[in-house]
């Protein structure tokens, strides 16, 4: 995983039969109840909307003829050039 200004890339590693946009959506439940639980008293004073957290969006690509290497090598560099 490699945070930038907005967003963060993820290399994730699933098997054929999990549903994509379902585990994002976990994924994204997950770490806003978290992240709220400990830091709501912050959170309180930037979020208008309660126990928001990301937004609506996301991005999935499978990695097909690339490397494991190479997609590693583009996340960790992301944001490193701006």
């Amino acid at each position: 995983m490699e945070v930038d200004k907005d967003h963060l890339h993820m290399m994730i590693e699933t098997t054929p039969n999990i549903n994509l946009s379902d585990y994002v959506r976990t994924l994204k439940s997950y770490t806003t109840f978290h992240i709220w639980k400990k830091y709501s008293s912050y959170l309180s004073k930037c979020f208008w909307k309660e126990k928001t957290f990301w937004s609506d969006g996301y991005f999935i690509s499978s990695i097909g003829e690339v490397s494991s290497d190479t997609l590693k090598h583009y996340i960790e560099n992301q944001g490193k050039n701006t």
